[in-house]
């Protein structure tokens, strides 16, 4: 198979270089595989996603307006966890009809997370209200550009960090999901997608980026 296979298979439990490892060293191997993939998913959500920012959302505007910027925050997390309880109670229903060993134990996991959930629930709603009615920061003006205080600070960073992980989180998806289903990604494969798909999207990404800087810059 040599020189077109790699090393390393992803899903496989005999992987290349770390085949004798068991256990423990096992799990550090992957553990650096996978930071690897989370610390590279950063880089990139900063490198073409806009890191940290909000898209089409300015961080004055989410200054200017942090109260309502929080809401909608706090909203997303609602819908997420009613999402999540939506499932929880369909896995349930599934469970209660099932013949498992384990069911008794599993039906008192989910009612713990039905419980937490619905209580993150009624939290974010009312912490999303609160921000919407009582939370209007004062600023102070120095050169023509308004200074707020350390709460918007806060509440913009939050916003932010957030916005990242979520872009991680995003790439991180796609990697786990190309490699589960590549499972051996050989050396060939590598080349003729970086040669002839990547490279040339690149090329045209480079060629419409500048004609667009021209045609709306003028430089």
């Amino acid at each position: 198979r040599a020189p077109f296979d790699v090393a390393e298979g992803e899903p496989e439990l005999v992987a290349g270089f770390h085949t004798e490892y068991g256990a423990m060293q096992f799990g550090l191997f992957y553990m650096g595989e996978y930071s690897h993939i989370g610390i590279n998913s950063i880089l990139v959500a900063c490198l073409f996603l806009g890191g940290y920012s909000v898209p089409f959302v300015t961080t004055e505007t989410i200054q200017s307006n942090i109260g309502i910027s929080l809401a909608v925050l706090c909203g997303i997390f609602v819908v997420a966890i009613l999402a999540f309880l939506h499932l929880l109670y369909r896995y349930a229903r599934w469970y209660k009809k099932s013949a498992a060993s384990n069911k008794q134990v599993i039906l008192r996991e989910y009612s713990l997370y039905k419980i937490l959930g619905w209580a993150a629930v009624v939290v974010f709603a009312a912490a999303g209200v609160a921000s919407a009615l009582f939370f209007h920061p004062e600023f102070t003006v120095i050169d023509g550009q308004p200074v707020y205080g350390i709460g918007v600070a806060l509440g913009t960073a939050l916003i932010h960090i957030l916005v990242l992980l979520v872009k991680a989180i995003f790439f991180c998806w796609i990697w786990i999901w190309v490699r589960w289903t590549l499972p051996r990604f050989r050396y060939d494969h590598v080349m003729n997608l970086g040669w002839k798909v990547i490279l040339n999207i690149a090329l045209i990404n480079l060629v419409v980026t500048a004609l667009i800087a021209k045609l709306l810059g003028g430089i």
